[in-house]
């Protein structure tokens, strides 16, 4: 019998507000000294443990003193690279922890080739000598470029006679509900089978389903990195991690961890057939109201719709901020970018965050109404033109292979790219 401790998206040196850094911080550290005073025997933290690869250096200090702790208690830290953790270009901070012991990086892999010459993944998997528990996993990318990996997973069962987890860092189709693209999603059956406990990563919610009986597990951010997980947060939703126990090699119960969070208040007004002037009496009446209580709250107030008359400049943004924080908030964040006038309602009808819907509106918008001067190039302005386009984009995210040249990187970017196109190039008289 034994257990151990499922952590993700801790997001270290995620936020540049100080009192929203400091409580990310503490929620590291108290999810360390849960997982001493729980006993557990090792911890395994399913990617983006910080928020960019070399992140602010005051969390890196604060988070390498917990992970010291863990090591002193003889409890080891396995982990795999999330999308905000890898830098294509520096060594990133996982890399240099690993280096130092504090972590085992076991999204490390093999490359063959099948009888067809396809490039194959083989898993690389680590054991536990405390408990003799085999781990595996596949890191991530930026942009959801990790789908590649699991494509190209040799897909023999990895079945182990030993108790077996592997940790994960990429979207499931099934399970998530977040609006991502599904370019960016995998499938429940894309993970590799065989293994009693699938630590995921990346999806800022706690969700679990099963794979072939064994459970696939998210347990979400420990605090979060943005406005929307604190307005989650706001309306109920837990943060934490998860202890998992498990007995020979099968996963027998699964418990989650909830840490403490402050008090958060969101209140969301509409800006829609109101004037600026409106508006502004309405969120001035708001806060300052006797019944609002935000004493050591974090404060979160959205606003968005189109206005009737007048600006988003019109309204005192600065003043109910400070309104605010005179009252004892301990954060006011005010986001305003939803509110538009009728002239700028164009931008409004993106009516998204989300950067893959963004580009590809763009992509679309703009390439239907280009006008080629030659009517050889009118396929360009055509839905033909749109495909084009979306595979030259994708051609031009390819990464830089290890110990390859710039030069050599960018010709296979350019054959890459003059394939997608269909254009012949011209060879290289050198």
């Amino acid at each position: 019998m034994g257990k151990f401790a499922h952590i993700s998206d801790c997001h270290i040196g995620a936020w540049r507000e100080p009192h929203l850094r400091n409580l990310n911080d503490l929620a590291f550290s108290k999810a360390i000294d849960l997982c001493i005073n729980n006993d557990v025997d090792f911890v395994v933290i399913s990617g983006d443990i910080f928020d960019i690869g070399i992140p602010e250096m005051s969390s890196v200090k604060s988070a390498v003193k917990k992970l010291r702790e863990l090591a002193d208690h003889r409890i080891n830290t396995y982990v795999v690279y999330g999308s905000h953790d890898y830098s294509p270009t520096t060594v990133s901070m996982v890399e240099i922890l690993t280096s130092a012991g504090l972590f085992t990086n076991v999204g490390e892999f093999e490359e063959s080739r099948d009888e067809s010459s396809k490039k194959k993944i083989v898993l690389r998997s680590v054991e536990d000598k405390k408990t003799d528990v085999v781990l595996a996993g596949l890191p991530a990318r930026r942009m959801g470029l990790e789908k590649s990996f699991y494509e190209q997973l040799e897909r023999k069962s990895s079945r182990q006679s030993k108790y077996s987890v592997f940790l994960f860092h990429a979207s499931i189709s099934e399970l998530q509900s977040l609006n991502i693209p599904i370019e960016q999603n995998i499938s429940m059956q894309e993970l590799p089978k065989g293994f009693a406990y699938y630590a995921g990563g990346h999806l800022h919610k706690r969700l679990s389903g099963e794979l072939d009986g064994s459970p696939v597990v998210y347990p979400g951010p420990l605090f979060g990195t943005s406005v929307t997980d604190l307005e989650v947060c706001a309306k109920g939703e837990r943060r934490g991690f998860a202890i998992v126990e498990f007995d020979g090699i099968k996963t027998t119960k699964v418990d989650f961890v909830d840490l403490p969070t402050p008090k958060i208040f969101a209140k969301t007004f509409s800006a829609t057939d109101k004037s600026s002037e409106q508006v502004a009496k309405e969120i001035s009446e708001f806060v300052s109201k006797d019944s609002l209580h935000v004493v050591d709250s974090i404060v979160l107030l959205r606003v968005r719709g189109v206005l009737s008359s007048g600006k988003p400049s019109d309204i005192e943004w600065f003043r109910y901020r400070a309104t605010l924080l005179k009252r004892g908030a301990l954060v006011v964040n005010i986001n305003r970018i939803g509110v538009v006038t009728k002239e700028s309602k164009r931008v409004a009808l993106l009516g998204t965050t989300d950067k893959g819907v963004i580009e590809s509106k763009l992509i679309q918008e703009h390439v239907l109404s280009y006008k080629p001067q030659s009517k050889e190039l009118a396929f360009l302005s055509s839905n033909e033109g749109v495909l084009k386009a979306f595979a030259l984009l994708h051609a031009l995210k390819i990464e830089k292979k290890e110990e390859e040249t710039k030069q050599s990187f960018e010709k296979r970017v350019l054959k890459e790219a003059s394939q997608k196109l269909g254009v012949e190039l011209e060879e290289d008289a050198s």
